[in-house]
């Protein structure tokens, strides 16, 4: 049960990092588009 319980904790921790990840990633992005275009003008 404990070994159970262990297992779906780690898989939750790898899907939040996963989904912190791609959340960082995307705001990146984001701000390295509107930093090139402000730059632009």
């Amino acid at each position: 049960m404990r070994l159970g319980f262990a297992a779906g904790a780690t898989l939750l921790v790898d899907a939040g990092q996963h989904a912190y990840n791609a959340s960082v990633c995307r705001l990146a992005g984001m701000n390295f588009v509107i930093f090139m275009v402000a730059g632009e003008h």
